[in-house]
Order: structure tokens, then sequence, then C-alpha cells
């Protein structure tokens, strides 16, 4: 019995000892104090509070403020905080950070952050907002708290559409077709099922693009280039052909544009296209001057090049930085090709090489070996593609009008030159954030309006770039969830508004805050060690009595009395 009552008594003096050291000290000071943000710990909260004997303010999101101790208030911002208490200096930092926005209300005032972990999910994602009609909506993005080699998993409308796996450094990257007008949500999900976890939104808007002017160059007479006419045709696009029939003889075509002299190859005229097509034997036959002004088009004018080939790829080797051929027999070769969710049921013609490319290159198409058939790159302000399908009209005459169609789209959408104005947004939107509104062109309005999914409408301001004139940004912070128009003269452009992207958020807000701690460190007066003193271990760690929720310790206290009592009166 002797024992039991020891160790009760132990017991009960080690918990009333705890619970002692738990509660928060009156703070001495009123120049610093602890904010509690989203992602914060109430174990971890309370000790930096004693440890700065500093004043608790829990902001929106971190959640009821009782969690954090008897003394802790809840503000509704960081503003609110400065006004209220107008001496603080130091403004320590508890959970995922504070937003850009706040971080500039604290002005010179130190800020030491000491971070939460982020919560499992996506950290980053950027995806094609605007798709033409016919391309693809691409989505990449980072995650965080994720192994490789999750999958991540894009579902449509219609059901599940693709999905990846996650790599060594955490990115992911999801293609999809588009092949009808509208807006489309889609989710984004991690697990090995979809509706596995909680799905983020991404928002597409497919739009019928302004058809792309085309100039082909044929070494040769060729079927392939009657039925891309015939495609231009139907989409209302506008064609130059020139073929050469002989040495220095020329055959020329035009669709829906007037003549042109097409024999000499000048920047003045690739700059009124948007896509050059040419076969890489008629490359190699050019002149040395019209290669040069070809390659300069692209580097500079920003004219899309698409090669093809049959097997004499290396003709165009000025064109191709970044990309190899190599040759894998003599004679053509046959196979099914496809991407996205368009597998070819027709066999097509393909140039014996491989193809292949370095970091920058992007596969467009594949053949049954899984290989690629057809790909792109950057090439300064313009873009390259090469494809190794010979006879894509096998698709026309096999009764796969679609994939004919979706395969000149898929071509032309990735090297296209961009439309004389278009616009973008910052990726996710998010109710209450400020959304970064881009657009770029020749239209030199000062402002656009907004029009919300409940028909209010909004207006927007924009500044001009001081380095690109070209370019002008305004920012919008929506007020409510769902599809966004901005309506302007030149163009318009759909947005979606979403909530969620808590991984995002989190992500985002810790970065901003470290990014102000670097700042702030290295400012002039900052003190030693001032940016040491930021993202820390030692800061974020609680000892582990800070770590015991107080009602257990008061439990295991009162169950230790009672046991004392008990024996008294036993003893009694």
């Amino acid at each position: 019995m002797s024992r039991l009552r020891a160790g009760a008594l132990l017991v009960a003096a080690a918990s009333l000892g705890a619970l002692a050291l738990t509660q928060p000290r009156a703070p001495s000071s009123a120049s610093t104090v602890v904010v509690a943000t989203a992602g914060a710990t109430p174990a971890l909260v309370r000790h930096l509070s004693d440890s700065a004997r500093a004043p608790v303010y829990v902001l929106e999101g971190a959640g009821d403020p009782l969690r954090y101790g008897a003394g802790a208030e809840a503000a509704p911002d960081l503003v609110g905080i400065l006004r209220r208490s107008p001496d603080i200096s130091q403004i320590i930092v508890a959970g995922w950070g504070l937003e850009e926005a706040e971080l500039e209300q604290a002005g010179n005032r130190r800020i030491v952050l000491a971070p939460a972990p982020l919560p499992a999910g996506i950290a980053t994602i950027r995806w094609t907002g605007a798709v033409p009609l016919g391309a693809r909506l691409e989505v990449r993005g980072t995650t965080t708290g994720i192994a490789p080699g999750a999958v991540v998993r894009l579902t449509g409308p219609g059901g599940g559409i693709d999905s990846t796996r996650t790599r060594a450094d955490s990115t992911f990257a999801l293609r999809v077709g588009v092949a009808a007008e509208g807006r489309f949500d889609y989710a984004v999900s991690i697990g090995p099922r979809a509706g596995a976890s909680p799905a983020d939104t991404v928002g597409a808007a497919v739009i019928r693009g302004v058809p792309p002017s085309v100039l082909i160059l044929d070494g040769s007479p060729s079927f392939e280039s009657r039925y891309v006419e015939d495609w231009l045709r139907r989409r209302g696009g506008s064609l130059a052909l020139r073929t050469e029939m002989s040495r220095d003889r020329y055959r020329t075509r035009f669709l829906n544009r007037p003549p042109a002299d097409l024999e000499r190859l000048s920047p003045a005229l690739l700059a009124d296209f948007d896509v050059l097509v040419i076969d890489a034997e008629a490359f190699g036959h050019l002149p040395p001057a019209d290669r040069q002004t070809i390659a300069k088009a692209a580097g500079e004018g920003g004219i899309g090049i698409i090669i093809t080939t049959n097997g004499a790829a290396t003709t165009a080797a000025p064109l191709l930085d970044g990309l190899t051929l190599a040759s894998i027999g003599s004679g053509l070769r046959s196979g099914r090709v496809s991407w996205d969710d368009r597998p070819g049921r027709t066999r097509v013609g393909l140039a014996p090489l491989r193809l292949a490319g370095d970091a920058a290159t992007h596969v467009l198409a594949t053949d049954s070996a899984g290989e690629p058939a057809a790909v792109w790159r950057r090439r300064g302000a313009g873009a390259v593609a090469v494809t190794l399908v010979t006879t894509p009209s096998r698709w026309q005459l096999g009764g796969e009008a679609e994939q004919f169609a979706a395969y000149w789209s898929l071509l032309m959408g990735a090297v296209a030159r961009p439309p004389a104005v278009h616009w973008a947004a910052s990726q996710p939107a998010s109710v209450d954030e400020p959304v970064q509104l881009v657009r770029i062109g020749a239209d030199s309005t000062t402002s656009v309006i907004i029009e919300g999914p409940d028909g209010r409408r909004d207006s927007v301001f924009l500044a001009q770039d001081p380095i690109v004139p070209t370019r002008w940004e305004g920012t919008y912070w929506p007020v409510a969830g769902g599809w966004h128009r901005v309506a302007a003269d030149s163009a318009s452009f759909d947005f979606r508004v979403t909530g969620g992207w808590t991984a995002h958020d989190a992500a985002a807000r810790r970065e901003a805050t470290l990014a102000r701690v670097g700042a702030r460190g290295s400012e002039p007066g900052a003190g030693p060690g001032a940016a040491r003193d930021g993202p820390s271990e030692r800061i974020g760690n609680a000892p582990w009595f800070r770590r015991i929720p107080d009602g257990l310790l008061f439990a295991l206290f009162l169950a230790s009395v009672t046991v004392l009592w008990s024996a008294r009166r036993a003893a009694a």
C-alpha cells in the first residue's frame, strides 16, 4: 500500500507541476506578440508565448482562441493587432505564415517564423486556363508531404481521363485533349482511385480560337498538303502553299488570303503567318539565306515551325537544337500513333528514325512502342515541332477524320504564334485572395469589366509594365466562387474561382513569410543573427510536457489525489 501511495503522490506532484508550467505568464513587454496562423498548434503557441513573455493573438483560420490558453485573443487580421498595439516591434508567427498583403502591413517590424508542417497535398499548380478547341489541357504541379510514385489523377466531367505518378522531385504533369467548347471543371486528386482524397478543382475554358494562318513549303508535290488545305478550309483558316516542281520553279496556291510572292522568304513575309510547315528535305534545298531567315523568324519573330521528315531530318539541323534523330533502318515503317485519350486505330507511315530531346522537349504523340512520334520545344520567341508521321492522311482515308483533325490541331496548337491580344490569370484563383490579371498585346485600354457568376460587374484598372509596353496588369479580389468573365473590347477571357487548395495556400504563406524573414534579416540595422532567428528548429520545438493536453494532466492529478484519499480512509 505504501508503494501505491508513493506512486500516486509522485504522479500528483508531477502533473500539478506540469500544469503550472504550461500556464501562460503575464507578459513583461508589449513590444513582442505571438500571432497564431492556420496550422499552428496550441502547445507550440503556448511555448512561444512563455518564452517571449508575449501575448497571443489568434487569426481567423487558426481555430478557437480558447485552445491557445485563457489569455489568447481573436484578431481579424494583423492590421487590427498593430492598430491596437502600435508599439509592437517583433512579431512571432506560428503556423503556416502570413499572406503577402499582411506582411506588407508589418512595415519594418521584425518577423520571426515558427513554421508548422505543411499539410499533404498539391503545393504548386498551373494549367492552360484557355484551351483552343482541339488542343490539350495541360496541368503541371508539385506536391508536399506525398511520397514519390503516388498516383495523381485528373478527372473530367465524363469520368476518369488521365493519371500519372509523382516523380522523385515531387513534380507531376497531366494532359488531356478537349473536343467541345464550353467551361469545364476538372478534379485533381491524389490516390489510387478517383475520390481517394479531397479533390481540387481546375477550370478550363475551351474556346474556338482564331484559325492559324499557315505557310506550307513542299519540296515536291504531296497529297498530304491537299488534305491539310481541306481541313483549314473547313475551319476557316488561311493558307499559302509553295510546291517546288523543279529547281527554282514553284507552284503556289492560296486559301482565304490574297496572293503573295513566295519565291523569296523575307522576314516581312514570314511575319504574316502563325505556322510554317516544311519537310526536312525542302529545308535542306533552300538557299542558306532563306534557312537563316526561317531560323531568325522562329527565334525572334515568334513563328511556329512544324518539321515533317521521311528520314532526312538531319538536313534541318539548324532548327533542331536540343533534339536528336537517329536512324533505325532504311525504308518507311508504320504503326499506330496516340496522344491524350485519342488512340488511333489506323496505322500511319512513320519515318525510320528515333526521336529524342532534352529536358525542355515536350512529347506530343507516341507510337505503338511508346516511343516519341512527335515532339516540340521552345526556340526563342517561337517554337519548333518535329513529327515522324509521314502519312497522316491515312486517318482521313481510314474513316478517322476526327483523328486527322486532332493531330494537326495538336501540332499547330503547340507551336502557333500566340494571338495579338491574350489574357492570363494567376492560378489557382481563390475567394478573398488577389487574382493577378495580365493582358499582353497592342490593346492599350486601361480598365476592364469583370462579370461574376451572379451577374455582378466590377471594374479593374490595368497598369502598363514600364519595361514591356505591351504588358498590362491588374488585381482583382473575387468575393464568390465560380466562373468569371473578363469583358474587354479586344478579347474576352474566362477564369474560375475555387475554394480549397489547402496545401497550396499553406505553401504560399510559408514561402512569403520566409522571404520576408530573409529580407528583414538582411536590412541594415536588423541586428546580427536576425535572419538566423527566423525558421529555426529551436523556436519550433516545445518541451515534452507542453505537448500533453491540459485536460490529461488534470485527470492524472485528480486520479492521484483520489488514490491518496482512498488510501488514507482505508488506513483510518
